[in-house]
């Protein structure tokens, strides 16, 4: 999962990070995530 850290009042990105995932847990969150786009919950 890439997490990029950007300062907020000039759009500079400060740091940008992969963070991997085991796979049971990256299953989970591709369910979930695709779960969420086909009912269109916003968050």
């Amino acid at each position: 999962m890439p997490i990029i850290l950007v300062e907020n009042r000039t759009n500079i990105i400060k740091a940008i990070r992969v963070i991997g995932f085991d796979a049971m847990f990256s299953k989970k969150l591709y369910e979930l995530s695709k779960n969420q786009w086909e009912n269109e919950m916003a968050g």
